[in-house]
């Protein structure tokens, strides 16, 4: 069986997801900088929140950082900070324990913390007066071995506690300028500062991102200071993160600030690489500085051609060389110094069998070359990091990097870091959005063609049997391929039988009647270039509902997959894209003296979704067939109205019964 994915991405971004296992806050010795509620917005947002184990009622941030254009790179620190209210003993065990990460770039400095008990108790602790216990860090299937997450207990926190907690964090050295996000927060109280200082001969370029409203609110300021300039961006009084999902739908709510030079005053530091003033200068001058890590020996040369040997056809080569790197090679994350935006020589990847996804692509790039496949780097940017701003060249915006090579075609996009996944089936978590190709003749912003990582269908088959007593026995397949199988996939190769038979039962066992599976498997786990299909054997543990000579049974048996749509002050695009259509065909052998009785048919088409459903009977086969097919696109927030209406007319539709009609009784 083929080793599971490896889901690496590639280390860009400056602010790292913040570990605490109780997240930061905003603190007692910061209160005059950081909003406050006042007594009666506290009361109210007690008495609104009564079952609550902890209120978070305040939060902060700020970010502080110079710009040293001879390491092009950020040196600063960050604070971030919550305040909580400690409503019962569950509570205090989710703040009790707290998280830190101290890497290569990130730095943990210290934290503070602060208690206030309601009969007066006061009590402070330092980062020293805490029992920290650390381990290597780990985020998914990465490890960083240069970078450690530690944890530690808050003591004597009891329920009705107000606690401050604020961590502090240094930078050193990170390319480029970083991106800052403000929104997205917890709490009633929140406001968020970032703050930039760069020497005054710099050009500095500003995207904002985000909905107008938001955006609006951005304080924005510039100070001189001598030779330097200080740029000040800073929101107040932010709202809680509304909770919008439509599956995969875009987080929102949140202002995205990208910052980036476009001219030194003079010329560029060699080091500048991270710098420009299109996609085509920075691209250029990543490539002059990554040039040499592509260089190759005689090893790398004799396994390239030998892997070939007696290949013709571009695609079949290519596939062979992917195939051997990802058999060959495994992730390992070391993001030390340069590492996190430079690629390893592909000379060590290849000598160590181990590299990140730079690595690891830098080793299959160099290969291809050594066999006259022409192949580039691909920067990329993951759909869960959400869009990026593609007007502002800002390299930190990408956080994955693979391979793009030319089969004499369209070319081929290729991810080493997927173990198994064929040449032509791009995850879909790398073609959300535009990806930049670098080329030796400079960068080029373009978009991987949709049928490559578009789901396949979703295909569900039901064969049963209504037995004379009123309980069904049914056979339940799921078949799927591409982009859509590939995710399941990497569900299924992390898990054993077991986990593998319960994953499958909770995805296709009726929760509309009592049921319970007899047996579930797999098929063709371990060839990625096959549909991949889970199967279920299953039977109802009791009988169907009855009326006065009739049954019921459920319009739904296998659950629908949950797309549920929230209308509360909804201001982002709503990403339809990478949602599966569901074909669901029926045969249910009905026994004598059993038939439906008609029923109409459902049609509902808005844009973004066509809902049909049909079912009928042919002698004493039931047959019903349901399609759920969503449109490839992004839709702006205000078509959501008609597109919730329409699944909630579908859902009341559905969630009723088929009416069986008893003819006869007779045994019955």
């Amino acid at each position: 069986m083929p080793r599971p994915p490896r889901l690496a991405f590639l280390i860009l971004t400056l602010i790292a997801p913040f570990i605490c296992m109780a997240p930061s806050s905003s603190a007692v010795w910061a209160k005059d900088d950081n909003p406050r509620m006042t007594s009666e917005q506290l009361d109210a947002f007690a008495r609104a929140h009564p079952d609550a184990s902890v209120l978070v009622l305040s939060e902060w941030e700020h970010f502080k950082g110079e710009y040293k254009p001879k390491s092009d790179g950020i040196h600063g620190r960050v604070r971030r900070g919550q305040e909580y209210w400690l409503r019962n003993a569950r509570g205090v065990e989710s703040v009790a324990r707290v998280g830190a990460y101290d890497g290569p770039i990130r730095r943990f400095k210290g934290i503070k913390v602060e208690v206030e008990s309601a009969d007066g108790r006061h009590q402070k602790f330092d980062k020293g007066d805490l029992q920290w216990v650390k381990r290597s860090s780990q985020d998914g299937l990465v490890f960083t071995f240069d970078a450690v997450q530690s944890y530690a207990v808050i003591p004597g926190l009891r329920a009705g506690d107000r606690v401050w907690i604020e961590q502090e964090y240094e930078y050193k050295g990170v390319h480029g300028l970083p991106t800052w996000k403000f929104g997205g927060y917890d709490a009633p109280c929140a406001q968020s500062r970032f703050t930039l200082e760069l020497p005054s001969s710099h050009t500095l370029v500003i995207g904002r991102r985000g909905p107008s409203n938001l955006v609006s609110r951005v304080e924005e300021s510039i100070d001189e200071n001598g030779r330097r300039k200080i740029y000040s961006w800073r929101m107040r009084d932010l709202q809680p993160h509304r909770y919008e999902q439509l599956s995969y739908g875009v987080p929102s709510e949140s202002v995205v600030i990208t910052p980036h030079v476009t001219s030194f005053g003079k010329e560029y530091p060699d080091q500048a690489f991270a710098s420009g003033t299109s996609w085509e200068a920075v691209g250029q001058r990543y490539l002059n500085r990554i040039d040499e890590v592509f260089e190759s020996n005689e090893e790398i040369t004799r396994t390239a051609k030998s892997v070939v040997a007696n290949l013709e056809d571009p695609k079949d080569r290519i596939n062979e060389l992917y195939t051997h790197v990802q058999k060959s090679c495994r992730y390992l994350g070391l993001f030390e110094g340069l590492d996190g935006i430079i690629p390893r020589p592909a000379k060590e990847v290849h000598d160590s069998g181990y590299g990140d996804c730079k690595g690891l692509s830098t080793l299959l790039i160099t290969m291809l070359r050594e066999v006259d496949i022409e192949a580039f780097p691909v920067l990329v940017r993951t759909r869960s990091a959400g869009p990026y701003d593609a007007s502002i060249p800002n390299m930190t915006q990408f956080n994955h990097f693979t391979v793009w090579a030319n089969d004499g075609k369209d070319g081929l996009w290729l991810d080493p870091t997927y173990d198994g996944c064929p040449a032509g089936v791009v995850p879909d978590q790398n073609a959300a959005w535009p990806v930049v190709v670098l080329r030796p003749t400079g960068a080029e912003i373009r978009r991987i063609p949709t049928d490559l990582w578009a789901p396949s269908p979703v295909r569900l088959r039901l064969n049963g049997e209504l037995h004379q007593n009123g309980e069904i026995s049914f056979e339940l397949s799921e078949r799927c391929a591409g982009s859509t199988a590939l995710g399941v996939r990497i569900k299924a190769l992390f898990a054993t039988k077991t986990q593998q038979a319960a994953m499958i039962s909770k995805r296709l066992l009726p929760k509309s009647v009592s049921a319970q599976a007899i047996s579930a498997s797999v098929v063709s786990l371990d060839d990625w270039r096959a549909d991949i299909e889970c199967q279920l054997s299953a039977k109802t543990t009791s009988t169907l509902p009855r009326g006065k000579n009739e049954l019921f049974l459920p319009r739904i048996l296998v659950p629908l997959p949950e797309r549920r749509l929230y209308l509360t002050d909804r201001v982002t695009p709503i990403d339809l894209r990478f949602l599966p259509a569901r074909i669901e065909e029926w045969k249910i052998r009905l026994p004598p003296g059993v038939n439906l009785r008609p029923v109409e048919d459902l049609r509902i088409e808005v844009q973004g979704l066509t809902w049909t459903r049909r079912a009928w009977q042919e002698e004493n086969v039931l047959h019903l067939s349901r399609e759920i097919v969503w449109s490839h696109e992004i839709l702006p927030p205000e078509q959501l109205i008609p597109l919730v209406e329409a699944l909630d007319r579908a859902h009341e539709a559905e969630n009723k019964f088929l009416s069986l009609e008893l003819t006869t009784v007779e045994g019955r």
